[in-house]
């Protein structure tokens, strides 16, 4: 009987992450320190640093 209330629980708590996940993401890169390492380590992707660097410096 336990676990089915702890799945009940896992449940809700993903439909409520889901369901406030753009609120979650502005609250996160709100804060300045954590923006920057995002914007960091998303950098060091090959595939998205080539795609930004594409779109910022057309010719």
């Amino acid at each position: 009987m336990s676990s089915i209330i702890k799945w009940m629980l896992a449940g809700a708590a993903v439909l409520t992450v889901y369901r406030n996940r753009y609120k979650i993401v502005n609250l996160l890169l709100g804060q300045y320190f954590i923006r920057k390492l995002i914007i960091r380590y998303s950098m060091q992707l090959p595939f998205l640093r080539n795609r930004l660097m594409q779109g910022t410096f057309k010719m």
